[in-house]
């Protein structure tokens, strides 16, 4: 059985909202390790994309400390 996004998205928002996994398994319908496989995407995505932002935030402050005019940041 696929999970769509919209249901990932939502065990994501209970699990951050404080609801616990069993509780999020028996709510939607769906495993516990199901539930956990989800909860170990989510965390990796979001790890991704915030490491991600801290990089393009350090070239930033790098290229605007060798004085590259803003434009061409």
């Amino acid at each position: 059985m696929t999970i769509s996004e919209e249901k990932k998205a939502k065990i994501l928002e209970l699990y951050n909202k404080g609801v616990s996994k069993k509780d999020i398994a028996r709510l939607e319908g769906i495993s516990y390790p199901s539930i956990r496989n989800i909860l170990k995407e989510g965390d990796t995505e979001q790890i991704q994309e915030r490491k991600k932002k801290i990089v393009e935030e350090k070239l930033i402050e790098i290229f605007r400390y060798e004085g590259y005019p803003e434009e061409s940041i």
